[in-house]
């Protein structure tokens, strides 16, 4: 599928220091490329990902818009994707200062990284959830 080739791609730029240039349009153009009728799993994973690389490239409005189309789009879904984007919520919402505002997303994030058994979302849940609630 092309959209995951773009994630791969963009996932590379991310982590190489080419965000804006390299990251952010590979997200937008598999985002396109999947469209709103596509899987709604994969299309609101890629929102996480292009939320969290448009914080990393100072666009944080663009960053939380995209985070909330990210939950949006996944819904109830019991998935990896689900997981990782109300952690992403709950770790931008704590990145913004917004601690009582992170607390409900960490919470459904971390409830369901342990049930599908997400190790890696569940850590990254519990990081944000727990350094909320030590601010507030």
């Amino acid at each position: 599928m092309l959209s995951v080739g773009k994630w791969h791609a963009a996932h590379c730029a991310r982590y190489s220091g080419d965000i804006r240039a390299g990251a952010v349009p590979h997200l937008r153009r598999a985002i396109a490329v999947l469209g709103e009728d596509g899987d709604r799993v994969a299309l609101g994973g890629l929102w996480a990902e292009l939320s969290e690389s448009l914080w990393m490239a100072g666009l944080g409005d663009e960053a939380s818009a995209a985070s909330d189309r990210s939950v949006e789009v996944l819904g109830n879904s019991t998935s990896r994707e689900r997981a990782e984007a109300l952690g992403w919520r709950s770790r931008l919402s704590m990145l913004l200062g917004r601690y009582l505002d992170a607390i409900p997303p960490g919470t459904e994030a971390v409830g369901l990284a342990r049930t599908i058994n997400a190790s890696r979302e569940l850590s990254r849940a519990l990081n944000a959830l727990g350094t909320s609630l030590a601010m507030v």
